[in-house]
C-alpha cells in the first residue's frame, strides 16, 4: 500500500532535481529485485508489463476507475475480517498491499490518459478519475482498520524475511506519519503542522524570482507562466548563460544517443528502442532496458509537445514492478520532459535546462 500510494500520488511532480537519471537507476534497482528470495510461495519468472491502452470512450473510463475502487474495498474488507489468530504475512501486510498496488495499476493508467490523449473528453474523464482517486488513496491512508490488522500481524511476530519485514514497517510507519494512532485533537493539529510547512516552503522558493518580477513590473507575484521565464533571466544575470545560443548544440536525437550511451556504461545494461511499438501519438518511442539477454524493464519516452498533451516534464509509473505469484512484474514508465514548441519546430533543438530534464526525469519509487 505504500508503494502504491506514493506511486499514484506522486506521479506528476515537477521539480527539476527529480529526473530521468534517476529513472534508469531505479529501473535498475527494482528489476534487481527479481533476483531476490521471494516473499511467499513458490514464484519463478517474469511478469512482462502490459501495452497501454489508449483507445478510451469517457464512459469506460470512468467505470473502469470507479470498478477499481469497489473491488479494492471488497477485497480490503476480506483482510480485514481474518481473525487476528489466523494472521500471516501473506494474507495481511502482503494482501494489503498487493489489493492496493492492483488499484493503483489500473488507475494510474487511466489517469495517464489525462496527460497525453488526443480526445479532451476523456481528457476530462481522466481528470476526473484522478481526483477520485486521490481522495480514494487518502482514505486509505487514514484507515485504522489496515492499521490495527497489520499490527494484529505483527503482534504474532511470525518470523519473516528482511524484504518482508521492511514491507510491512515502512506500511506502519505510513500510518504512523498519517496519525492513525493519535488521538482525533493530536490528529487534526498534525494537518495544521504539515500545511503550515507546506506553506513556508513555497515561499521560499520563489523569494528570487519574486524580487526580480517585483523590479520589472511592480508586482512581485510570481504565477505558473512567470516561472520558467524568471528562472532563465536570473541564469543570465548571475551566470552569463543564455539558453537561446547554447541550444543550437544540443539536436534530440543526438541527446537521447548520448544519454544511453552514459547510462548503459555506467550501469552495465542496453537501451533498445522497440520498433513499431504500438503508442498514442507520433514522437513516442517505447524502450527496453536490457541485462545481457535479460529483460528489466520498459518505459516510453514522449518528447515532443501537442495540444493537450501535460506541460511540465514528469516520470509517470504506469506498472509498479512487484512481486506475484507468476513472477516478478516488471516495471512501466512514461518519460515526458517538458519542451516547448519551439524546441520541437527548431529541428528538434533541445534547450540545455530540458536536457537536465531528460537526464533526471525520473522518482525513486
Amino acid at each position: 500500500m505504500a508503494h502504491s500510494r506514493r506511486a499514484l500520488l506522486g506521479c506528476s511532480l515537477t521539480s527539476n532535481l527529480c529526473l530521468m537519471k534517476r529513472l534508469l537507476a531505479c529501473l535498475l534497482l527494482l528489476a534487481a529485485c527479481s533476483t531476490t528470495p521471494k516473499a511467499s510461495g513458490a514464484r519463478k519468472g517474469l511478469v512482462d508489463a502490459a501495452p497501454l491502452r489508449t483507445d478510451w470512450t469517457p464512459e469506460q473510463l470512468q467505470a473502469t476507475c470507479a470498478e477499481a475502487e469497489k473491488t479494492s474495498d471488497a477485497k480490503l474488507l476480506q483482510v480485514v475480517a481474518i481473525p487476528d489468530a489466523q494472521r500471516t504475512f501473506a494474507n495481511t501486510p502482503e494482501g494489503i498491499e498487493q489489493i492496493t498496488a492492483d488499484w493503483s495499476e489500473v488507475v494510474s493508467r487511466a489517469i495517464f490518459m489525462k496527460n497525453i490523449h488526443t480526445d479532451e473528453k476523456v481528457r476530462a474523464a481522466a481528470a476526473g478519475c484522478e481526483e477520485e482517486a486521490g481522495k480514494y488513496a487518502a482514505r486509505l491512508a487514514s484507515r485504522k482498520d489496515l492499521y490495527l490488522a497489520i499490527n494484529a500481524w505483527e503482534a504474532k511476530k511470525e518470523p519473516v524475511g528482511p524484504q518482508q519485514a521492511r514491507l510491512a514497517q515502512i506500511a506502519m510507519r505510513d500510518f504512523h506519519r498519517a496519525g492513525v494512532d493519535l488521538p482525533d485533537e493530536k490528529r487534526a493539529e498534525l494537518v495544521r503542522l504539515r500545511e503550515r510547512g507546506l506553506r513556508e516552503r513555497l515561499a521560499s522558493d520563489t523569494v528570487k524570482m519574486s524580487a526580480m518580477k517585483l523590479a520589472d513590473t511592480g508586482d512581485p507575484k510570481i504565477r505558473s507562466w512567470d516561472w520558467r521565464y524568471y528562472l532563465n533571466q536570473l541564469r543570465k544575470r548571475d551566470y552569463a548563460l543564455d539558453d537561446e545560443r547554447i541550444r543550437a548544440y544540443f539536436p534530440a536525437d543526438k541527446v537521447m544517443a548520448g544519454m544511453f550511451d552514459v547510462y548503459s556504461r555506467l550501469l552495465g545494461v542496453q537501451f533498445r528502442r522497440v520498433p513499431d511499438a504500438k503508442a498514442w501519438a507520433d514522437g513516442v518511442s517505447l524502450y527496453e532496458v536490457r541485462d545481457g539477454d535479460r529483460l528489466v524493464a520498459k518505459f516510453y519516452v514522449d518528447l515532443f509537445p501537442r495540444p493537450g498533451k501535460y506541460g511540465h516534464a514528469a516520470a509517470f509509473p504506469l506498472t509498479p514492478a512487484r512481486q506475484l505469484l507468476a513472477g516478478y512484474h516488471l516495471s512501466g514508465q512514461v518519460i515526458i520532459p517538458k519542451l516547448l514548441q519551439r524546441d520541437f519546430e527548431a529541428a528538434r533543438i533541445l534547450m540545455p535546462q530540458r536536457i537536465d530534464q531528460l537526464y533526471e526525469r525520473r522518482r525513486l519509487h
